[in-house]
């Protein structure tokens, strides 16, 4: 499985925008997204992470490189809800494990 991770910093007190955004429009995005197996969002104070599953590389390539998914970058900075996001990484998958108990949390999340 391939991996595609973005890492982004929220301007101070904007966390909850950025969340409801992408909890909201950027979560619609990806499901639309051929090939996307998902994608999740992480938080540590200011620094964020979206991390999203790939199926296939090719749809993976075009996605870390998509317009639409910049553009949405550029609104989330245009709101100055970001002060900097970069570019995506590509990694795969090589191991491990997650529990349906896991799976079942994260699909509550989106419920």
């Amino acid at each position: 499985m391939k991996m595609l991770l973005w890492r982004a910093v929220a301007l101070p007190g904007n966390i909850d925008q950025v969340e409801q955004f992408v909890n909201t429009d950027l979560l619609r995005f990806f499901r639309a997204r051929p090939g996307c197996l998902g994608m999740t969002f992480f938080q540590s104070g200011h620094q964020l992470q979206i991390l999203s599953y790939w199926s296939l590389l090719q749809p993976a390539l075009e996605m870390a490189q998509c317009d639409e998914l910049f553009q949405l970058f550029a609104y989330m900075q245009s709101q100055q809800w970001l002060l900097t996001f970069t570019p995506a990484e590509l990694t795969e998958i090589n191991g491990g494990f997650v529990t349906d108990c896991a799976l079942q949390s994260m699909q509550a999340l989106h419920a």
